[in-house]
Order: C-alpha cells, then sequence, then structure tokens
C-alpha cells in the first residue's frame, strides 16, 4: 500500500495469515511482491501503478493462487486484462456499486484449475 492513511487505519484489522505492506511509491512500487521470495495464494491489485502489479505478482503467484483485481473495468487495466487471460487465467467478473461510493465497478478474480478457492 502507497497511502500511509490507508495503511495505517487497515494493517491492524487483518487476519493473521494477511499481509499489507506500507510502501512508499517509487520505480520498485511493484516489486514489493516479490522481494520477500515467498509465494502467495491470493493476491489483491488495488491501488497505485496496478499494470506493473499484475506483472510482478504472477511471478509471486503460488500454484493454486489467484489475483483478485479491484476496477479492473477500467480501460488503464486493459493490457493487465489481456496479460492474464493469454496467460491462461480464466476470469470471474463482480461488478455493481462499491462499497464506498455509488459508481459502478467490477473487480475480477483471475484463477486457474486447481486454485485455492476451488473454482
Amino acid at each position: 500500500e502507497h497511502n500511509k492513511g490507508w495503511y495505517e487505519k487497515v494493517k491492524n484489522t487483518l487476519p493473521s495469515n494477511a499481509e499489507l505492506v506500507y510502501k512508499n511509491f517509487d520505480s520498485n512500487y511493484a516489486k514489493e511482491v516479490t522481494a520477500a521470495n515467498s509465494t502467495y495464494n491470493i493476491i489483491i491489485i488495488d491501488g497505485i501503478d496496478r499494470n506493473q502489479c499484475v506483472l510482478e505478482s504472477v511471478n509471486a503467484l503460488s500454484q493454486n493462487g489467484v489475483i483478485i483485481f479491484d476496477n479492473s473495468d477500467r480501460n488503464d487495466y486493459k493490457q493487465s486484462i489481456d496479460f492474464l487471460l493469454s496467460a491462461n487465467y480464466k476470469k470471474i467478473d463482480f461488478g455493481g456499486i462499491g462499497p464506498v461510493t455509488s459508481i459502478n465497478s467490477c473487480t475480477s478474480v483471475f484463477y486457474k484449475d486447481g486454485n485455492c478457492l476451488g473454482i
């Protein structure tokens, strides 16, 4: 997360199996997901530099992992959607009014067979 205020608000509300990292936005922001040399079952992309975050996230995703991509309906993210689909990810869209706004939006789950969500 690049927004310090949001990070401070959310960090203590997470379950023990979730991790939220604060990082100022710079040229290495998107690489934070691979910095720990770990793999993750679920990666949520919802912030700044989402296109680059998608490219980095596929390298940190476990074999049965999924990517949850917020605001995936925005034209700015078409290249990321196309990239994931060309990498054989399947996509489920969840659209409607968001929890903190009255604007319609879409969040997509990208997954492969045998994923951790069982879809």
